[in-house]
């Protein structure tokens, strides 16, 4: 991606932002969430992988266990990055090489849309547990909603760029790529 594409990016990044109301004190919920999840996340990811590998659909995607260690690795980065409010130019190349290789392996938009909807479970049970008073939790349940739907969407914005630029469809179903 060219220098202007990501300056492009990062406009339509910041538009997002303001698009779904994810301002400063959304911004701040997430650190506070973050900060409380942290200790615990390498598990979620842990089982997010493992339910990976007990489906043979979604198995089928994924590297030796070696290559698992380098993608829960990223995942833990990306996912810090976003709960510490880091949308800058290195955030935005890296989702758009999750996209792109998610597109390389043809993995279909159900099996990525369901990884989201597993980490958004994932998260919101934790909050629910770590912030039992609802005044604390609501704006922390509603900041991850923020920042999970921009993360998604803007990776799934890069997925629509390459397809149109070359040529194709989107693969939205369960064995479509």
């Amino acid at each position: 991606m060219a220098l202007s594409s990501i300056d492009s990016a990062q406009a339509s990044l910041n538009q997002r932002l303001d698009l779904y109301g994810a301002d400063a004190e959304s911004l701040a919920a997430g650190r506070r969430f973050w900060d409380a999840v942290r200790p615990e996340f390498s598990d979620i990811i842990l089982r997010f992988y493992n339910r990976l590998l007990a489906n043979p659909a979604t198995a089928r995607f994924l590297p030796d266990e070696r290559g698992i260690e380098r993608l829960r690795a990223a995942q833990s980065v990306h996912w810090e990055d976003l709960f510490a409010g880091h949308f800058d130019a290195a955030y935005v190349r890296r989702v758009q090489h999750t996209a792109e290789a998610h597109m390389r392996a043809r993995l279909p938009n159900t099996y990525y849309m369901a990884a989201y909807a597993f980490f958004l479970n994932e998260l919101v049970d934790c909050a629910e547990r770590l912030f039992p008073e609802p005044e604390a939790r609501r704006p922390i349940v509603s900041a991850i909603h923020k920042l999970v739907m921009i993360d998604m969407d803007l990776t799934l914005s890069f997925y629509m760029q390459r397809l149109v630029r070359a040529g194709g469809g989107a693969g939205g179903g369960a064995g479509g790529g």
